[in-house]
């Protein structure tokens, strides 16, 4: 997992320099392997260490999330670097009278899916945790289940719906 949220992180940050319609491709390439990467970690931690963790969010309250400022704007250069390719319209079922059509950003998917792994990252590179593996283990579960995990999906279908459009980049 580690080395995959490495390859990911690095591919999200080339984004604009990269320029090459060969870049959506990776990425729609290597989402499907850090799905499975996620979902196939064993999380040592239980349920009841779970429940009484103080952590509500992973992160947020021990000031381990980045500057608002900073990731809207990651968010923006993403959103420009990937033009065309950013919105999509949600799948979903309307519940009621309410039929409102709901959209959502490749580049929004994209940075909190960056964030959150990156976090899980920084989690498994730190020499002062007791047990950083575990650690980062659990957060990566944890913050997929809570957040990424949804913008992970997300983002897979709608590369995909690119993809079958032949719309993806050659």
């Amino acid at each position: 997992m580690a080395e995959l949220t490495r390859e990911f992180c690095r591919l999200i940050e080339s984004a604009g320099e990269r320029r090459d319609p060969g870049w959506l491709r990776e990425v729609f390439t290597l989402l499907p392997r850090l799905h499975v990467a996620v979902i196939s970690l064993h999380d040592t931690r239980s349920q009841t260490e779970e429940a009484s963790d103080p952590e509500n969010w992973p992160g947020e309250e021990h000031g381990h999330l980045d500057a608002l400022d900073d990731r809207f704007e990651f968010y923006s250069r993403l959103r420009s670097d990937l033009g065309e390719h950013d919105g999509y319209w949600l799948e979903f079922d309307p519940v009621g009278d309410a039929h409102d059509s709901m959209s959502g950003s490749l580049a929004d998917d994209l940075a909190d899916i960056y964030y959150d792994v990156r976090e899980g990252l920084a989690r498994h590179d730190a020499a002062e945790a007791a047990d950083p593996a575990a650690d980062a283990i659990h957060f990566w579960k944890r913050s997929y289940r809570l957040h990424w995990g949804q913008h992970l999906v997300d983002a897979e279908r709608h590369l995909y719906s690119l993809k079958a459009r032949n719309r993806l980049g050659h």
